[in-house]
This record gives C-alpha cells, structure tokens and sequence, in this order.
C-alpha cells in the first residue's frame, strides 16, 4: 500500500520541500498558484525529491484520451497517469524544472535521460515546450519537439497540414510531424517498429519507432 500525506494546509509546494528522510509517498501539494492536487514523490532515485508527471507499466489505462483528460490530468499517481498539463503547468509558473525520463525495453534494457530545462506553457499557448540541455544513456528525443504545442485527437496543434499526429500516433504529445517520442502511445508488446506505440525513437541505435514496456517522467525544481 503506498502512503498518502493528505492534510489539508500542511502539504508541500512539489516534492523539493519534502524531507529528505522521507521515503517515496503520495504528497498533497498546492503550488504557488493556489491549485491543490496528489503527486508522487519519488525520493529514492538520483537525487531524489523528483515529482512524478507520468507513468506506464501495462495497459490497464487507456492513454488515448481527448484535450480536457490531458488538461485535468487521469489515472492514479501510484499507478499509470498522466498528471494533467494545469497542474503540471501551475508547478512551473514561478520556478524552473529540470526533466528526468527512466525507460524500459521488453528485452530489459534501461534507458535514462535527463533535460536540463523543461517548461510548459499555459493553456492559452496550448501548453508549448520548452525543452534543452540533454544528458543520458539513450537518444536525445525531445529536441525535434522542442517549442511545439501539445496535442490530442480532438485538438490539432501539430505543424502538418495532412493529418493529426495524435491520431496517426494513437496518443497525444508535443507533435512536431510527427516526433521522436511517444511516451502516450498505444501501449504494445514490441514484435517490431511501431509509430502508434509507446515509442522512443532509437532507443537502440539500429531501431527507429522501438516499443516501451515501462516509461515515466519526472520533474525537479531548482
């Protein structure tokens, strides 16, 4: 069972004031905006203190949901979820973040990457990225979306005029046209390259479009 901390008034901003001692648990936390939500601390990884945005490790959730499910955010922060682009956005209006990506091929092959800046605009500039300073163990692939607007199957803010990359993707994302990840894809085994997976592009040097089994994204304030 995982622990929430769930007093009213007593919670953190994000995760970076949680103490250090503290294991990995569910926080309440209302941001310098005022807006009051569940995250997932993850203390136990490098460095620790990391606000967990996004998580998948099966496919009992469906991720291909339409713009206000990814505004709202869906899903349970213990398990797979997407944490919403408003609440991820109200953590962000006053402070930087940095960006951490943790992903798992079926064969077992980890991959970790790292943004040194991760930003997102408000809802009124549909949530556009700002995205630099890579570092990992795999392919950087958010630098080909950087400065793009989000995407769903219901709202096309893509830079093609011949399709809607969310759903040509089977997701919703930053889509440039389309993009070199796909963390919100169809959730698949990997028989093979997939473009409507849950894809990192070149997670192996010699494989585009390679199917995740697990992926998650987090965020750190400094």
């Amino acid at each position: 069972m995982v622990e929430r901390n769930v007093k009213l008034g007593t919670g953190p901003s994000d995760c970076a004031d949680v103490n250090p001692g503290c294991s990995s648990i569910v926080h309440k936390i209302t941001t310098a905006t005022g807006k009051c939500f569940d995250i997932y601390c993850d203390m136990d990884s490098d460095q620790g203190h990391w606000n967990v945005i996004h998580n998948r490790g099966d496919s009992s959730v469906d991720f291909y949901r339409n713009w206000n499910e990814y505004k709202t955010g869906f899903g349970d922060v213990t398990g797979n979820f997407w944490l919403g682009n408003e609440n991820i956005y109200s953590m962000m209006v006053f402070s930087r973040y940095k960006l951490r990506i943790e992903l798992e091929a079926w064969g077992g092959t980890v991959g970790i990457v790292e943004y040194s800046l991760f930003k997102i605009s408000s809802e009124a500039d549909n949530y556009r990225l700002t995205i630099g300073g890579f570092s990992g163990t795999t392919s950087d692939a958010m630098d080909h979306v950087n400065g793009q607007m989000f995407s769903t199957k219901d709202r096309d803010n893509d830079e093609t005029s011949t399709r809607n990359c969310a759903v040509y993707r089977h997701g919703a994302w930053w889509y440039r046209a389309c993009a070199f990840a796909n963390l919100n894809g169809r959730y698949t085994v990997d028989t093979g390259n997939s473009k409507s997976s849950m894809y990192w592009k070149f997670f192996f040097a010699e494989r585009s479009h390679v199917p995740m089994k697990k992926a998650r994204m987090m965020i750190k304030r400094y």
